[in-house]
């Protein structure tokens, strides 16, 4: 059986997704309480919290430090390795060439488990509640989501040939900032559509069934096994939902109606009960893990790669075509925009090499 994916021993799957919901309930912590932070302040926080260097200057549940110690311990011979760069963009700059917020470079080399090198491009949204210092709700919507920026993202991932690798990053709070209905509405997205869909689509699904695997990563409390001290976390878990989400740019396209309208919050959960995309609204450590293991996210072009770390790229030439499109979203631009932000995430062995 050929095979598009990396797969880790369960144990190590686990230990990275603690470490990335728990930046993920950080994130919609802080959207929890105080003044509502800005995109670009979250968004530099999210940095912080992933980067090796700055991660300490934040309490998370579950840190770097606890993944790498968890990670030393083990017989798999690995560790995770986390680091952010800004690169500067002048405000003409900016106006201009509206592109992704953040370069994911995802990298794992490992003599057993294999090699690869990816990257991706997120551009990153906030809920707004309807009116301030009033709770949000399933009507809430991403304000600054501009179809327009999208279309432009789109086409340069074209023009790159780079598909699967363009994503909406959302930052939303927990429940708690949410009215009562909204929030049993959203304990209730989490219960069915995961365990509705979750096992039909999990992109893995071949090979945890050829090799016994348990489905065990994943939203949490998702897997084929549960136990009883097991669901009360669980519930916990959903009640700090909806928090940080990946959405690919085409569902982000589908919950706007391609019209200029922000999604609202429900129209993306309705693209995760569909599940029409394999990235649909899922939660950041979900995706995190499929990013990293699975080949059908993002590109592994030298090009594509060194544009999600902030180099400036050429923009391929436009492809032919015979058919009357409308206006080409990038014009003559020569240089497409690069990230704000870039951060590398590797999975390296820590195994000493044999002579």
């Amino acid at each position: 059986m050929s095979r598009n994916h990396i797969l880790l021993p369960t144990d190590e799957l686990s230990l990275l997704w603690r470490f990335f919901d728990a930046v993920s309930t950080a994130i919609a912590s802080r959207l929890d309480r105080g003044s509502p932070p800005g995109e670009e302040n979250l968004t530099f926080l999210l940095c912080e919290l992933l980067d090796a260097s700055t991660t300490d200057l934040h309490r998370l549940v579950y840190s770097l430090g606890d993944v790498k110690k968890a990670l030393e311990s083990g017989d798999t011979g690995l560790t995770l390795d986390v680091e952010f760069e800004t690169h500067a963009h002048s405000r003409h700059f900016e106006a201009k060439t509206s592109g992704a917020d953040l370069g994911l470079v995802l990298s794992i080399n490992h003599p057993i488990l294999g090699c690869s090198k990816r990257a991706v491009l997120l551009q990153a949204k906030k809920l707004f509640a309807s009116r301030k210092q009033e709770p949000f709700t399933l009507y809430s919507a991403y304000d600054s989501f501009d179809p327009a920026q999208a279309k432009l993202l789109q086409a340069i991932a074209d023009r790159f040939y780079a598909w699967k690798s363009i994503y909406y990053l959302w930052y939303n709070p927990t429940t708690r900032a949410f009215d009562d209905t909204s929030t049993k509405h959203i304990r209730s997205y989490e219960a069915t559509a995961n365990s509705i869909t979750s096992w039909d689509h999990h992109p893995f699904r071949d090979e945890l069934l050829e090799f016994g695997y348990p489905f065990v990563f994943g939203s949490y409390g998702q897997g084929l096994v549960r136990q009883a001290e097991d669901q009360a976390a669980t519930k916990a878990w959903r009640l700090a939902q909806p928090a940080m989400r990946v959405s690919s740019l085409e569902a982000a396209l589908n919950a706007s109606n391609g019209v200029r309208a922000a999604p609202l919050l429900q129209s993306l959960y309705q693209t995760l009960a569909r599940r029409s995309e394999l990235v649909s609204f899922s939660p950041f450590a979900d995706f995190m893990m499929l990013a990293l293991l699975d080949s059908r996210i993002g590109n592994s072009g030298d090009d594509w790669i060194e544009l999600a770390e902030g180099r400036l790229k050429r923009l391929p030439p436009k492809k032919p075509t015979n058919q009357q499109l409308d206006p080409d979203p990038l014009g003559d631009m020569i240089h497409p925009p690069v990230p704000r932000h870039t951060v590398r995430v590797s999975i390296r062995s820590t195994l000493p090499s044999i002579d």
